[in-house]
């Protein structure tokens, strides 16, 4: 592997496929930050932007990339720039090499110094009709460079010059492209799932009475680095009471039941995200502890059954509106039958109220790739739900969390629908199980 994150004939393949989507006269527009700071002088490890990545495979910081559409009298003009921060010598010292301008330009028209954009782009815009950048990404300075020259452009329409009249968010297009994997972004997806499987598989034998979250956090971070890679989101090991916390990170208490492990790794810059929910009667000193392991085995099974079923429905044309919809039903239906929603509510009134919530509050999954929850659309441009091509690639997690209190009260506009009582024997019981999935053209294949 080069400089360049990925092979060249993959990067212009995918930029090929970007201008094919872009409308005419149109300019878009991506970047990378610089380094952030952690702490006084001490900054973040850096990690580029999934969208540079995709389109071009520069990892450098501080680098602005546009790609122009122009529709001219003898055809279409189509150019690639990056504009990028050279290193001095001084400044190679400490952090190393930057990717040489021969390597960026072996898949882009033209590579300028970052200082020449903002007199660049003016120039770029002129006679775009639309503008696609990353709308409200924290870097603001863009956002204003681009303001400005909308209002100089602006300025100069009494002159004939054309000014652009649509800004939209570049990830509407860049989504279209990055919902579909191609045939190595899928190896290196099941790369980075088979390492995350054999660390869940080797911290198990980890979960014994005595036990630290943050000691189970580091052996998997020990496994990730081992295979060359690294967290791609900080490693969930949520046990006992903070099993129902969904993003519980702490990771600081003694291990207890269930212990719900939810970590990916990313494998040259692509995610995994597999959930886990251990249990073990080790843990359990008396009857009435055997007794909750038991409840949280049959919620265990139940969820897993959920699980099965929804990816066994998952191919081409489904939605994820439709995943969805078939989670809060079965879910409904679970706890209905295992007695937490005894209430007189009608299963259709729990449905529309989503009464569920109470135990099941997020979605059934989400796009995975460069990006753990991977930039691709979910409901297009008139609001209606997206269908999964062939070679999505999703994750399908369904959950049950057992509030740690004894009751919950379910509202609407500030009123007191229902109370549920929580026995307290289910109460601080989470499980959580989650998988990466292949969407294929008639049914999936569980990576």
């Amino acid at each position: 592997m080069g400089f360049l994150a990925f092979p060249n004939y993959i990067l212009k393949k995918r930029i090929k496929r970007f201008f094919e989507l872009l409308p005419d006269n149109s300019v878009a527009i991506i970047f990378s930050p610089s380094y952030k700071i952690r702490s006084n002088d001490v900054e973040f490890r850096f990690r580029p932007s999934s969208r540079v990545l995709y389109l071009t495979g520069i990892k450098d910081p501080q680098v602005i990339v546009v790609f122009s559409k122009k529709k001219l009298k003898d055809g279409i003009e189509e150019k690639t720039y990056v504009f990028r921060k050279k290193l001095t010598e001084e400044e190679k010292v400490w952090i190393g090499e930057d990717t040489p301008d021969d390597e960026i330009k072996s898949v882009v028209d033209e590579v300028l110094d970052l200082s020449n954009f903002e007199a660049k782009i003016y120039e770029i815009l002129q006679g775009a009709k639309h503008i696609f950048y990353p709308v409200g990404e924290e870097d603001q300075k863009l956002d204003l460079i681009i303001s400005s020259n909308f209002r100089k452009l602006r300025g100069k329409a009494r002159y004939g010059i054309l000014i652009p009249n649509f800004i939209s968010d570049v990830d509407l297009i860049l989504g279209k492209l990055r919902i579909r994997k191609d045939d190595y972004e899928i190896n290196l997806i099941k790369t980075a799932v088979s390492i995350t499987k054999k660390a869940l598989s080797e911290v198990e034998k980890k979960i014994q009475p005595g036990a630290l979250e943050y000691e189970i956090e580091a052996e998997i971070i020990r496994y990730y680095r081992i295979f060359g890679g690294s967290e791609a989101f900080p490693t969930i090991v949520a046990s006992g009471k903070n099993s129902v916390v969904l993003h519980y990170s702490k990771n600081s208490d003694p291990v207890g039941v269930p212990c719900i492990i939810d970590t990916g790794v990313e494998f040259n810059f692509y995610s995994s995200d597999i959930t886990r929910t251990f249990l073990n009667y080790d843990f359990a000193s008396n009857q009435k502890e055997k007794e909750k392991i038991k409840i949280a085995e049959e919620i265990k099974k139940g969820v897993e059954n959920i699980q099965k079923t929804i990816i066994g429905s998952v191919k081409e044309g489904t939605s994820f509106k439709e995943l969805n919809d078939m989670a809060s039903q079965l879910i409904t239906d679970f706890l209905i039958d295992f007695g937490l929603l005894k209430l007189e509510a009608s299963k259709d009134e729990i449905l529309e109220k989503k009464i569920y919530k109470v135990f099941y509050p997020h979605s059934i999954g989400h796009h995975l790739g460069l990006d753990v929850h991977d930039v691709c659309q979910y409901q297009d441009e008139d609001g209606n739900p997206v269908k999964l091509p062939e070679k999505a690639v999703i994750t399908i997690e369904p959950g049950i969390y057992i509030p740690n209190k004894g009751k919950v009260e379910v509202k609407e506009d500030g009123k007191v629908l229902y109370e549920i009582p929580i026995p307290e024997i289910m109460r601080g019981i989470g499980v959580r199980i989650e998988d990466d999935v292949l969407v294929m053209r008639n049914c999936f294949e569980i990576l």
